[in-house]
């Protein structure tokens, strides 16, 4: 997964995040269709940790800005008229769903390169 900030870009950070933390999501819930069974095992793993790690209401935020939450924990529903999640509140959602993606699996490497941090 890969993204750049860059000033003027027509997308904010925000989407940009939101985009990435998607995919990613998106590329765990993939795995439920995988003829490995441990690949299998590591999707219940990461659904657990993460409905255990979070409260209705937080998963019901987590899922406004990462939709593919509702394929990995199902019964999450989003909010009618979702509650405006602050930069703090959303840093912790997303610190809680990295640690349920990284903790469950030992073999996942992730490398994090900045790149015009200034713009973010």
């Amino acid at each position: 997964l890969t993204a750049k900030f860059q000033r003027g870009m027509e997308y904010t950070s925000r989407e940009i995040v939101s985009t990435l933390m998607d995919e990613m999501v998106s590329n765990i819930v993939a795995m439920k269709e995988s003829e490995n069974d441990s690949d299998i095992e590591y999707v219940n793993r990461v659904s657990q940790s993460l409905s255990n790690a979070l409260d209705d209401d937080s998963l019901s935020a987590l899922l406004g800005f990462v939709p593919s939450i509702q394929s990995l924990i199902s019964g999450v529903v989003k909010e009618d008229s979702p509650r405006c999640t602050t930069h703090w509140q959303l840093v912790f959602l997303l610190s809680r769903l990295l640690h349920s993606v990284l903790n469950n699996q030992e073999h996942i490497k992730i490398f994090l390169a900045l790149d015009d941090l200034q713009w973010a």
